[in-house]
C-alpha cells in the first residue's frame, strides 16, 4: 500500500471513530524561514485542535490532519520527534513515486527544506522543497533511532494523556451529557413524528411514465 493510499485509510477510519478530519526526547519545532530535516520513521497520521490537543475517540472536537515523524534536524543534529503539517505529510508522500525523488522506506535518502511563513499561527504557509543530494543515515543515527518508541504507541499515549486530562477537568463529561441530551432529542422527535395515513403505495409502472 503506497503512502497516500495509508493516509486516506487512516483518515477514513478517523472518522468513524468519531474524529473530524509526546513522548521522550527533544521536539522539533518549525520556525520562521527555512527547516531543513531528514525524516528518519514513516509519518503516522493524527488529528489535532489549534490550541486544544489532538483528537481521541469521542472527544466532541474537530481537529487538523497533521502527521507525526522521528526526523534528524539538520541545524543541530540531533534526532527529534516532529508534528509535521499536512501538507507536508502527503507531500512526501508524493515524492514516493515521483520521477526524480522516488525512493523505498524510511529513513528518506534526502533531506527536505520546509519554508514556513508565518510560523506558530494558524495561518501560516508552507513550501516544501527536496534536496537533489542524496546520502546514507549513519549507523550512529540508527543505533540511537532503535532505542526510541514506536510513533504510534506515542500518539496513542498522547490520546490516553489527554483524555485523562479531559475526564479531571470535567469536559470529557460535558461531552457525554451533550451527547446523551441529542439522543434523547432524536428519540423525542421520532417518537412525534406523523403516522402512517394509512394510504397503500401506489405501485408505479415505468410505461406510464410520460418521459
Amino acid at each position: 500500500m503506497s503512502l497516500s493510499d495509508k493516509y486516506k485509510t487512516q483518515e477514513d477510519a478517523a472518522k468513524k471513530e468519531g474524529i473530524s478530519s509526546q513522548g521522550g526526547g527533544d521536539w522539533f519545532k518549525i520556525v520562521e524561514g527555512d527547516n531543513v530535516i531528514k525524516i528518519l520513521t514513516e509519518p503516522e497520521m493524527f488529528f489535532e485542535k489549534f490550541k486544544v490537543g489532538i483528537c481521541y475517540t469521542d472527544c466532541g472536537y474537530e481537529g487538523n490532519s497533521k502527521f507525526m515523524a522521528f526526523v534528524f534536524d539538520r541545524k543541530d543534529g540531533k534526532i527529534k520527534l516532529a508534528k509535521l503539517p499536512y501538507t507536508v505529510g502527503t507531500t512526501i508522500a508524493e515524492y514516493e513515486n515521483d520521477e526524480d525523488y522516488n525512493f523505498t522506506g524510511f529513513p528518506m535518502p534526502y533531506y527536505v527544506k520546509i519554508k514556513a511563513v508565518g510560523a506558530g499561527t494558524k495561518e501560516v504557509k508552507y513550501t516544501i522543497t527536496p534536496s537533489p543530494k542524496r546520502e546514507e543515515v549513519s549507523e550512529e543515527i540508527l543505533t540511537e533511532l532503535k532505542k526510541r518508541k514506536p510513533v504510534s504507541e506515542i500518539i496513542q499515549k498522547m490520546k490516553e494523556k489527554q483524555k485523562e486530562a479531559h475526564i479531571a477537568d470535567g469536559t470529557w463529561q460535558k461531552e457525554q451529557d451533550r451527547k446523551a441530551k441529542l439522543k434523547a432529542d432524536l428519540d423525542a422527535a421520532k417518537g412525534s413524528a406523523p403516522a402512517d395515513d394509512g394510504y397503500p403505495e401506489e405501485e408505479i409502472n415505468a410505461e406510464d411514465i410520460p418521459f
